[in-house]
């Protein structure tokens, strides 16, 4: 499984490949399946002008972590990853209000 996105952050920064998530079968890992979506992945971020390739992976898959070292991937050490969830998810939801209790509209509703 994969999931990516393109990413133009502003003019001067040339966008880049943002990979969400990539899975393989166990019984598929070790047999070159990672590396080939990976080389896709690449040749699809340069065919598109994108200048890099960021993804996050769990600090305890020491498995993935080496995977990625041998395709010449280097740890970015000043990103963090953030999670909001409950009960800070709910409370922030909560303030999206006018004042009066109503949602706010979101992007989708007001086009």
């Amino acid at each position: 499984m994969l999931t990516w996105s393109l990413v133009e952050p502003t003019p001067e920064q040339r966008r880049h490949c943002q990979l969400k998530e990539l899975f393989v079968r166990s019984s598929e890992r070790g047999l070159g399946v990672g590396k080939a979506i990976m080389t896709w992945v690449a040749q699809y971020t340069v065919d598109y002008g994108c200048r890099r390739i960021d993804w996050p992976v769990k600090a305890t898959n020491a498995r993935g972590i080496a995977f990625y070292e041998g395709l010449g991937a280097r740890q970015v050490v000043e990103r963090l990853s953030f999670r909001l969830s409950e009960p800070g998810l709910g409370k922030l939801a909560r303030q999206g209000t006018d004042g009066r209790g109503d949602r706010f509209e979101s992007a989708q509703e007001g086009a």
